[in-house]
């Protein structure tokens, strides 16, 4: 059989992306994948900060941000893209909005093609919709509105757009970048046969937090106070103002999550969805447990003798699976997880616990665990618990009380991170801080000022409240389980308490 790699010239294509309005939740998910394993990202100014945050370590940023007054050429962007494309890197133009809305990206298509270079597009939402929508305008609305037009302003003056056959066409008129012709866009509306009492409204930073709108009419356009960036909405469906009632209790209210960045990314997202400004600052590392693996591997090799394998974190679950050869070393023996992470770490390796408590914690554990009739037997079962080298003694009670012999076994080792003068900074100035743990009490209070203590804090479940209580925190409100909704409400209600 011939040898087909030496016909295969790119693992990946250059992928234009188009990174959407302006808010980073509106990435697409492919985007972010994209973007995640980018050698190269030429990006353009509008594209928020945030996206960046999702490149992999050592990635090369390139800006090449069209600015008033200093622009980058269009040909030195391709040329840019071809270079590094050539070189065998993994690149992702990102752009805002759409790549083919008013982006140039059919441009740097058509650059690629003519250098032969393979190539795919990620569309991204487009401003001229996002934006009133962001307003609370439909571009469409049965009574008001069957069409919409999206033109850029740019074209005002130099006669490549019929205004006034735009302004005939009905329905709802969409100008990008047309703030510094506003004036005359108006002017030739108007005499396109548009009412020059057409509601108007301006959208700058559309979907961002510092989203600003004006409401004017057409006639007014030309003299209202409009900063650029804008997208301009002009027609019936700007007198509407569909935003709704929902009130982001969190608005407003820093708050910094204290968990690793994969346990936290729950919490973080439910957290912004409500207003909140979050800060990530784990305060924990996870390390090998003091005997390097041993008491792991001896569980590994024994697991067949024991009647449960019980894991009370996600961290167990990912330290002590690799040890085993598959799934089948769990034949004999039952699994419990003490919550829906530990157990979706446990699917991530193909294993289903045959146990599982509605509160996930230890007592909810231990209530469901069921209780061994050791009549007929010589020797009790036993339980294997890996775990964190900080135990509670509690379960391994419990278990005995049930009938069980405990064999517990270090997986992991928690130890304090040590903090940049920033990051305690943040800390001390957050408005509401959450913790998942009493050695993440610990971490805070010995690396933290005293002032620390008078925060507003969010503790999960009532070990961690007590921790914090005995090292002198007041402010503590406490989330009876680990889940992402109880999480926030327990932070809406320290926000909220005087």
């Amino acid at each position: 059989m011939a040898d087909s790699s030496s016909e295969i010239t790119r693992t990946f294509p250059v992928y234009l992306v188009g990174a959407g309005p302006g808010d980073p939740d509106l990435l697409t998910l492919k985007a972010r994948k994209v973007l995640e394993i980018a050698d190269v990202i030429i990006y353009d100014r509008l594209v928020h900060p945030d996206l960046l945050l999702f490149a992999k370590p050592g990635v090369q940023l390139i800006d090449v941000g069209k600015r008033p007054g200093f622009p980058f050429e269009q040909e030195k962007i391709n040329e840019l893209l071809i270079i590094h494309a050539q070189s065998g890197q993994v690149v992702a133009r990102l752009k805002g909005g759409d790549p083919y809305v008013y982006g140039r990206g059919g441009e740097e298509a058509q650059a690629l093609i003519e250098a032969n270079i393979a190539f795919e597009v990620i569309p991204g939402i487009t401003a001229a919709i996002a934006a009133p929508m962001s307003a609370g305008v439909p571009v469409t609305h049965r009574g008001l509105s069957a069409s919409f037009t999206v033109v850029t302003g740019h074209a005002a003056v130099d006669g490549t757009i019929d205004w006034e056959s735009v302004g005939k066409i009905g329905g709802t008129v969409v100008v990008m970048m047309g703030v510094a012709n506003r004036e005359e866009i108006a002017s030739r509306l108007i005499k396109g046969g548009m009412d020059p009492k057409e509601s108007v409204v301006a959208i700058r930073y559309a979907t961002h937090e510092n989203q600003q709108v004006w409401r004017t009419t057409l006639e007014e356009l030309k003299v209202a106070e409009i900063d650029s960036p804008a997208t301009i909405v002009i027609g019936k469906v700007a007198s509407l103002d569909l935003l709704g009632n929902y009130v982001k209790y969190l608005e407003n209210c820093e708050v910094v999550v204290t968990r690793d960045h994969e346990s936290a990314n729950p919490w973080i997202d439910a957290l912004q969805l409500c207003g909140a400004k979050v800060k990530e600052i784990p305060l924990v590392d996870i390390v090998e447990p003091d005997d390097g693996g041993r008491g792991l591997l001896a569980g590994a090799k024994t697991l067949h003798e024991f009647e449960w394998v019980v894991f009370t974190s996600a961290n167990a679950v990912e330290k002590f699976v690799p040890y085993l050869h598959d799934a089948r070393d769990f034949s004999n023996t039952k699994i419990a997880a003490v919550g829906p992470k530990t157990k979706a770490m446990l699917n991530r390796f193909g294993i289903e616990p045959d146990l599982i408590p509605l509160s996930p914690n230890a007592d909810g554990l231990l209530e469901i665990f069921p209780s061994c009739d050791q009549k007929d037997r010589e020797n009790p079962p036993g339980v294997f618990w890996p775990s964190s080298s900080i135990k509670r003694q509690v379960l391994i009670e419990g278990f005995v009380k049930k009938g069980y012999e405990v064999v517990a076994v270090d997986a992991y080792k928690p130890v304090e991170k040590r903090l940049s003068e920033k990051e305690i900074s943040d800390l001390l100035n957050s408005d509401i801080v959450t913790f998942a743990a009493p050695s993440a009490i610990k971490s805070a209070v010995n690396q933290c000022s005293s002032e620390l203590l008078g925060k507003k804090i969010v503790c999960i479940g009532p070990i961690t409240a007590k921790e914090a209580s005995e090292q002198g925190f007041q402010n503590i409100e406490v989330a009876d389980t680990i889940s992402a909704k109880s999480l926030v409400e327990a932070v809406i209600k320290s926000w909220l308490r005087n």
